[in-house]
């Protein structure tokens, strides 16, 4: 099999063990018993090596349904939710050592703050997986320029061939793979996710609905996450595959309770995570009636998504 194939492949299975580690954050298997849910969420991290550890995602995620859409939901700001379209959003998604420390705050307890919490959050295994990253990056660039600057192959002489195997080989089986996979799961859900003119809680507001055509190739190494992520917000305590299996009915029951399909954001190049517009419910309403109206139609959507996407999985079971 083609070295590019290999990456393809194991991207596409990848995104999968991103959605069982998200279940287990949630603690939708083996809720009477932490020893499993610890063993499986370290199995599907030493799968996963640039991201976070997922005990450290947990509160994020957490804090994520509280508080999506604002300055505090840190988990989907920090891959690029709310961020100006342009080439530093691009290397922020694909590396998230570097979406942080573009974006350190200047006040120096703070900035120690955020420090201590990524040394915490990636060690150890995030820098294993970041130090080999950074290392067949730089090994390649110098043995690519090398010629170019005149160097020959002096420059990259005295690596030991055994090294440079290995190192291709965990890149191609285990570092690559998950580059791609980061970029298009960053990419869809920082744009289906919704940055400001959210009001807190409203789930209605917080996400959108991606289904267009040309976003099929993303989609596939993020189990589909544009389509079906919304649904999650509604129905928290459904694991991924019943969300897979019942897309089409959640997909009616949200769009016929406003939700929104495919705003695909500005000509100015600022995407979904800067809305277009509001949300119908916010027009010309007073503050204390707008909410009493989002409430009571947050509350029916949920309340018909959970029924009707529970029929659908008994019908399919």
């Amino acid at each position: 099999m083609a070295w590019w194939v290999t990456i393809l492949v194991i991207a596409a299975f990848a995104s999968i063990r991103h959605e069982l580690e998200h279940d287990l954050i949630h603690k939708l298997y083996f809720t009477r018993s932490k020893t499993p849910q610890n063993i499986m969420m370290a199995v599907v991290w030493a799968k996963r090596p640039l991201t976070i550890s997922p005990w450290s995602r947990r509160d994020l995620q957490l804090r994520h349904h509280k508080i999506s859409g604002t300055k505090g939901d840190i988990e989907e700001r920090t891959i690029t939710n709310g961020e100006h379209f342009n080439l530093r959003r691009l290397a922020m998604m694909t590396d998230l050592l570097a979406s942080a420390l573009m974006r350190l705050p200047k006040r120096p307890e703070t900035r120690s703050f955020v420090l201590r919490s990524l040394r915490h959050a990636f060690f150890p295994q995030t820098f294993v997986g970041l130090g080999l990253w950074y290392g067949f990056l730089a090994f390649h660039a110098v043995d690519l320029t090398s010629p170019v600057l005149g160097l020959g192959a002096l420059a990259t002489s005295g690596v030991p061939a055994t090294v440079v195997a290995v190192l291709n080989f965990l890149a191609v089986v285990w570092l690559l793979p998950n580059v791609l996979r980061m970029f298009c799961l960053h990419f869809i859900s920082s744009n289906m996710h919704y940055y400001g003119g959210v009001e807190e809680g409203t789930v209605v507001e917080q996400t959108q609905v991606l289904t267009k055509w040309y976003l099929a190739p993303m989609q596939l190494f993020c189990m589909n996450f544009g389509s079906s992520h919304a649904i999650h917000h509604f129905v928290p305590g459904d694991p991924f595959y019943v969300r897979m299996m019942t897309v089409r009915v959640g997909h009616e029951v949200m769009r016929a309770n406003g939700v929104r399909f495919n705003d695909m954001g500005r000509s100015d190049g600022r995407t979904a995570s800067t809305p277009l517009r509001r949300h119908p419910l916010r027009r010309n309403r007073p503050g204390a009636i707008r909410s009493k109206a989002v409430h009571r139609r947050r509350v029916s959507l949920q309340s018909r998504l959970h029924v009707e996407v529970a029929e659908s999985a008994d019908a399919l079971a």
